[in-house]
């Protein structure tokens, strides 16, 4: 293994719309096994089997006669060290410090070596099944109780409040490399050692090349830094797209990126002026929290919320957004689809797609308005960034920063930015209160 390439193991494969990762070399099954058993006691013995991959990761099931069955989930140094770090401390202070259920850490290991080329996090596994597998087979009410509980999850991660934007970590297992400027938690709701925040690790600061990029990571101690970083980035997505355009629809492309981060550029300090810093309040946010990430007992009842790898702590403006397991349209329907209307395939609807999908939509579009209304008694601050004019405008800019990763929100920002400069300003970013 080349050690001088803290990325060995990963490379970036270009497809139609966007680089992904890929991984150059396969963890051996031996060697998983021969990590998780070095991490456990010699008179327990384990099985392990590969069960799933997803964009960064191999998971691994752990079997045991006994003691509890755990997993273990390998990972590409897409953010060496930094990624595994993070997730390991964010784990732990939810799980001390909130109700939300979490898996504990048994071992982990941020850098690669001669026994086993990649990070990995040995944790418990948590009982229950995948929401997404369980929707169908849970009774209206079951569905009801765990819409609530996803909005008591969120209620107490923004309780919590930082003083910089960036990642938690356990101060006594940050890289040598890493800044010595690093903040402290304003609370510690779990009152043990607390965690620090200190450099970022978040997709738009790590995916494909911006990981070589000399720009700043933090920890940010206002929301202009933190986006004026993300925005040096996208200028040199502009400046490579344009050196490597083979036709002038290419260059236009580029062009107009570029034009788009120069307005962004421009109006940053007017959106976000030196005199309201001090204002700003962080929290914890996870943004991610689909069907595919919550877990849930067979009477209904919501068992663990997985995955906090880049779990950042943010401005609380970013927070105010839908669940993405709530997201999406409203329905057309009054009441539940007519199974009539639809085809059978192979004598059943279960497989007819597009008869589940209107299922979907009209039960999660009965079911936004009790998320809100329960949100609403559990996190007022949460309801007050849908109603405060400025944090909106925040909410808008920090959008439109986001959306220069696809050119497919180009045209709804230009049309923005032409509104706001022409004095008719009207929101970006659509919250769930709208």
């Amino acid at each position: 293994m080349n050690m001088a390439d803290p990325r060995d193991g990963l490379e970036w494969a270009q497809t139609v719309v966007i680089e992904n990762p890929r991984w150059t070399m396969e963890p051996a099954l031996e060697a998983v096994q021969a990590l998780v058993q070095g991490n456990l006691t010699k008179e327990r013995d384990v099985k392990v089997t590969f069960h799933s991959e997803g964009a960064f990761n191999k998971l691994y099931i752990v079997d045991s006669d006994s003691g509890p069955n755990l997993i273990v989930r390998v990972s590409l140094p897409v953010d060496p060290q930094y990624k595994t770090l993070s997730e390991v401390a964010t784990l732990e202070f939810v799980r001390l410090g909130t109700s939300i259920p979490v898996p504990r850490v048994i071992a982990f290991d941020a850098r690669p070596h001669d026994g086993f080329q990649f990070e990995w996090i040995l944790m418990e596994r948590m009982p229950g099944q995948v929401l997404q597998e369980a929707w169908r087979t849970l009774s209206w009410d079951a569905k009801i109780t765990s819409v609530k509980t996803v909005a008591e999850y969120l209620a107490d991660l923004n309780k919590t409040r930082f003083s910089a934007i960036g990642n938690l970590y356990q101060p006594c297992h940050l890289p040598a490399t890493s800044e010595d400027a690093r903040s402290e938690p304003s609370s510690n709701p779990s009152g043990d050692k607390p965690c620090v925040v200190d450099r970022i690790s978040s997709l738009p600061f790590f995916w494909s090349y911006h990981f070589e990029m000399d720009v700043p990571r933090g920890p940010f101690t206002c929301s202009r830094d933190w986006l004026a970083s993300q925005l040096l980035l996208h200028a040199n997505d502009a400046e490579r797209m344009l050196a490597a355009a083979e036709d002038e629809e290419q260059v236009e492309e580029a062009k107009t990126l570029q034009l788009i981060v120069q307005r962004l550029q421009q109006h940053l300090e007017p959106f976000f002026p030196p005199q309201e810093d001090s204002l700003e309040e962080y929290t914890l946010h996870h943004d991610d929290i689909s069907s595919q990430n919550l877990l849930v007992d067979q009477e209904g009842h919501l068992t663990a919320l997985v995955d906090w790898e880049c779990v950042s702590v943010v401005p609380i403006y970013k927070t105010a957004e839908w669940p993405i397991f709530l997201a999406g349209p409203d329905s057309e329907f009054e009441y539940y689809p007519d199974p009539n209307n639809y085809a059978k395939v192979d004598g059943s609807l279960d497989g007819n797609d597009i008869y589940q999908e209107h299922v979907l939509e009209y039960e999660f579009t009965k079911l936004r308005p009790i998320f809100l209304e329960h949100m609403s008694k559990l996190s007022p601050n949460w309801v007050k960034i849908n109603e405060d004019e400025i944090l909106r405008r925040k909410a808008d800019f920090e959008y439109a920063v986001q959306g220069c990763a696809s050119y497919m929100m180009w045209p709804d920002i230009q049309e923005w930015l032409d509104s706001m400069e022409n004095g008719d300003y009207y929101n970006l970013k659509v919250l769930p209160y709208d």
